[in-house]
Parts: C-alpha cells; sequence; structure tokens
C-alpha cells in the first residue's frame, strides 16, 4: 500500500476531494478520493503535527525545532 496509488489496481490517475477532518481528539484528517482507472472510492487517511508559524507573507516566525 502506497500514499497516491490506488489500494486496488495500484494505478496513481486518483481524483481527490477536499480535505476532511476524521472528528477524533487526534490531529487525523482524510482525502476521500475516486480511481479514475478502476473506479474504486475510498480514503487516504494522515496524522497532522504542529511544525510552526508563517506570517502573511509565508514568512517563518516560528519553527519547532524538535522535530
Amino acid at each position: 500500500m502506497e500514499q497516491g496509488k490506488c489500494p486496488k489496481c495500484d494505478s496513481d490517475d486518483l481524483d481527490y476531494k477536499a480535505i476532511e477532518s476524521c472528528n477524533s481528539d487526534v490531529a487525523s484528517m482524510y482525502y476521500p478520493f475516486t480511481c479514475n482507472s478502476c473506479g474504486f472510492e475510498g480514503k487516504e487517511h494522515y496524522n497532522l503535527h504542529f511544525t510552526g508559524f508563517t506570517d502573511e507573507n509565508n514568512v517563518i516566525c516560528l519553527k519547532r525545532t524538535d522535530i
């Protein structure tokens, strides 16, 4: 199993929808997707972790150093 590939046919031709929250205490999100090759529909899950802040110009203001 590999991110960005269909777990059914191994195609990388996936159509992703907007990221959604898993509604749990853990910072976990998923992207719903449909495989354009075989029609499989699923969710690609990710766990998030805080890495820092940027300002409105995308300049790093604070970056975690312990990661």
